[in-house]
């Protein structure tokens, strides 16, 4: 058996790793977007909504590509182009948030909300 073979022998695993991971990220995220919007320590910015923003939007369109490729009943949804279109812009806006994030870090110095930001930063470049 050659390599291609024994990649689209495991491609259906390793799809299913990858999603796995791909929402305890999206949860991990919004957990840290929510904890940034509620701490009064934290410099108020766009980013405490930006990161709740992409965090659901991500856990929609995740939830679209796994409706549609594993219920039988929604497979006249999918479409290669959406899947397409999707896998390339979700890196492109958590990139973003990653550097948006970037920014904002050296502004809160000494903040409660340090290891927060942080885990946020790792969390957005996990995700992109």
């Amino acid at each position: 058996m050659s390599f291609i073979d024994s990649y689209w022998y495991h491609a259906a695993v390793v799809k299913k790793i990858i999603h796995a991971i791909q929402i305890f990220l999206i949860i991990g995220a919004f957990v840290c977007g929510m904890i940034l919007w509620r701490d009064k320590s934290a410099p108020r910015g766009r980013m405490n909504m930006l990161i709740l923003g992409y965090s659901i939007k991500s856990a929609n369109l995740l939830a679209y590509i796994l409706i549609t490729s594993h219920v039988a009943r929604f497979h006249r949804w999918a479409s290669p182009k959406a899947y397409f279109i999707i896998n390339v812009i979700e890196p492109i806006f958590w990139l973003s948030a990653f550097g948006m994030m970037c920014m904002r870090a050296p502004k809160c110095v000494g903040a409660k909300s340090c290891g927060t930001i942080g885990a946020a930063l790792g969390l957005s470049f996990g995700l992109a």
